[in-house]
Protein backbone atom coordinates (compact mmCIF):
# COMPACT_ATOMS: atom_id res chain seq x y z
CA UNK A 1 0.00 0.00 0.00
CA UNK A 2 2.82 2.38 0.76
CA UNK A 3 4.47 1.91 -2.81
CA UNK A 4 1.02 2.74 -4.29
CA UNK A 5 0.61 5.79 -1.93
CA UNK A 6 4.03 6.81 -2.71
CA UNK A 7 3.23 6.39 -6.81
CA UNK A 8 0.27 8.44 -6.51
CA UNK A 9 1.90 11.33 -4.65
CA UNK A 10 4.66 11.54 -7.43
CA UNK A 11 2.54 10.98 -10.03
CA UNK A 12 0.39 14.31 -8.43
CA UNK A 13 -2.67 12.08 -8.51
CA UNK A 14 -3.09 12.34 -4.57
CA UNK A 15 -3.29 15.98 -3.23
CA UNK A 16 -2.46 15.53 0.64
CA UNK A 17 -4.05 18.68 2.83
CA UNK A 18 -2.16 17.08 6.14
CA UNK A 19 0.29 14.69 7.21
CA UNK A 20 0.18 13.15 11.16
CA UNK A 21 3.17 11.44 12.23
CA UNK A 22 3.56 9.40 15.56
CA UNK A 23 6.29 8.10 16.39
CA UNK A 24 6.15 4.94 18.89
CA UNK A 25 9.82 3.50 19.00
CA UNK A 26 10.60 1.59 17.01
CA UNK A 27 7.69 2.49 14.85
CA UNK A 28 6.47 5.47 12.93
CA UNK A 29 3.43 5.59 11.68
CA UNK A 30 2.67 8.40 9.07
CA UNK A 31 -0.68 9.19 8.05
CA UNK A 32 -2.41 11.25 4.88
CA UNK A 33 -5.41 13.08 4.45
CA UNK A 34 -6.21 14.17 1.29
CA UNK A 35 -8.21 13.08 -1.93
CA UNK A 36 -7.43 12.13 -5.18
CA UNK A 37 -7.15 14.93 -7.66
CA UNK A 38 -8.53 13.12 -11.45
CA UNK A 39 -9.98 9.34 -11.32
CA UNK A 40 -9.22 8.17 -14.41
CA UNK A 41 -10.56 4.57 -15.81
CA UNK A 42 -7.20 3.79 -14.77
CA UNK A 43 -7.15 4.70 -11.47
CA UNK A 44 -10.79 3.16 -10.65
CA UNK A 45 -9.69 0.13 -11.33
CA UNK A 46 -6.51 0.43 -9.61
CA UNK A 47 -8.91 1.15 -6.39
CA UNK A 48 -10.61 -1.85 -7.23
CA UNK A 49 -7.72 -4.41 -7.16
CA UNK A 50 -6.60 -3.13 -3.91
CA UNK A 51 -9.81 -3.19 -2.48
CA UNK A 52 -9.94 -6.97 -3.41
CA UNK A 53 -6.41 -7.84 -3.18
CA UNK A 54 -5.51 -5.67 0.59
CA UNK A 55 -3.77 -8.86 1.90
CA UNK A 56 -0.80 -8.46 -0.74
CA UNK A 57 2.85 -8.35 0.41
CA UNK A 58 5.38 -5.96 -1.17
CA UNK A 59 7.17 -8.99 -2.93
CA UNK A 60 3.61 -9.93 -4.54
CA UNK A 61 3.64 -6.55 -6.08
CA UNK A 62 6.95 -6.10 -7.05
CA UNK A 63 7.08 -9.22 -8.80
CA UNK A 64 3.61 -8.43 -10.59
CA UNK A 65 5.21 -5.56 -11.83
CA UNK A 66 8.40 -7.69 -13.44
CA UNK A 67 6.20 -10.11 -14.85
CA UNK A 68 4.22 -7.00 -16.92
CA UNK A 69 6.99 -5.26 -17.58
CA UNK A 70 8.57 -8.42 -19.38
CA UNK A 71 5.34 -8.62 -21.76
CA UNK A 72 6.04 -5.08 -22.56
CA UNK A 73 9.86 -5.43 -23.27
Amino acid sequence: MEIVAAALLLTGKLKVDSVEVFRDSPVVNVTLIGQYKTLSKNTNKMVDFIDENGDMTLNEIVEAFNIISKRKG
